[in-house]
C-alpha cells in the first residue's frame, strides 16, 4: 500500500485548482471538500447549504474512528443509509463520500508521512482488510474488465477518449450504469452510480470487488487502487 498510497496523494496535490486535495496533512474540512467535490455535479445546485454540508462533515468524521473490523459492514451500513436520508444526497452520493474519506485515511496511515497521526489512528490498519472501495463510472468499468460474469447483467460500462473543456485536454470519459434487480417495480432499471438508492445493489458491487481481491491476497482497497481506479 506505501507505493500506491503515496502516488495517490501525490496525484491529488498535483490537480489544478480548484480540484486540488491535500490529503497531508490530515484536515476534515479540506477532507470532506475534496470528497465533496467527486458528487457535486450530481447534487442539485442550492439544495445542499453550507449548514448542512458541516453536519454531514461531523457526522462522517464522528463515526469513522469507531469503526472495528468486527462492526465495520453493520457500521458502515448504517452511517450511509444515515447520511442519505438526513441530506439531499443519494445512497451512491453518500457512499462516495464516506468511501472516498476512508481512502484518504488509509492512503495517509500506509504513505508514512505522519508518523505520530498514524499512531493515533490505528484503527486504520484494523478495518483496512474489509473497507469498502469507492465507486464510480471508473471503478466500474475497470470490474467490468476485471470480472465480466459477476458484472453480467448487472452492470455496463464504457469509456472514450474525448476533449474535456474542463480541463482543455484531451482525456477517457467513462459512463456506467447499474441494473437494479431491487426495484419497486420488480421489473431493474439501470441507474448510475450517483442514482444508487438501494443499499444492497451498492453492497452487492462491493462482495464481487472483495472477491475479486481475496483471489489476489491482497486488501480491496489495493486492488480498487492497482487494477480498478485510474487516474481521470
Amino acid at each position: 500500500m506505501k507505493k500506491e498510497s503515496n502516488d495517490f496523494i501525490d496525484l491529488l496535490a498535483a490537480r489544478a485548482h480548484p480540484q486540488t486535495t491535500y490529503v497531508c496533512p490530515f484536515n476534515p474540512e479540506h477532507w470532506f471538500q475534496g470528497a465533496y467535490r467527486t458528487i457535486q455535479r450530481e447534487v442539485a445546485k442550492g439544495t445542499f447549504p453550507a449548514a448542512d454540508k458541516m453536519a454531514c462533515q461531523n457526522q462522517i468524521f464522528d463515526a469513522l474512528p469507531k469503526l472495528t473490523a468486527k462492526n465495520y459492514d453493520a457500521s458502515v451500513k448504517e452511517l450511509i443509509e444515515y447520511l442519505a436520508k438526513n441530506f439531499p444526497i443519494t445512497i451512491g452520493q453518500s457512499q462516495k463520500l464516506v468511501n472516498i474519506i476512508l481512502k484518504y485515511y488509509a492512503c495517509l496511515y500506509y504513505s508514512g508521512r505522519d508518523p505520530a497521526w498514524a499512531l493515533r489512528n490505528t484503527w486504520v490498519a484494523d478495518i483496512h482488510p474489509v473497507q469498502h472501495v469507492p465507486i464510480d463510472s471508473i471503478v466500474l468499468f475497470g470490474l467490468c474488465r476485471s470480472a465480466p460474469a459477476a458484472c453480467a447483467t448487472f452492470v455496463t460500462a464504457s469509456a472514450r477518449f474525448a476533449f474535456i473543456k474542463i480541463s482543455n485536454r484531451f482525456a477517457w470519459n467513462y459512463n456506467a450504469s447499474i441494473y437494479d434487480p431491487l426495484s419497486p417495480t420488480g421489473k431493474g432499471s439501470s441507474v448510475p452510480w450517483s442514482g444508487i438508492t438501494n443499499y444492497d445493489v451498492y453492497f452487492h458491487l462491493q462482495i464481487i470487488i472483495r472477491t475479486l481481491a481475496t483471489k489476489q491476497g491482497i486488501s480491496p482497497l489495493l486492488y480498487e487502487m492497482r487494477y480498478l481506479w485510474a487516474p481521470a
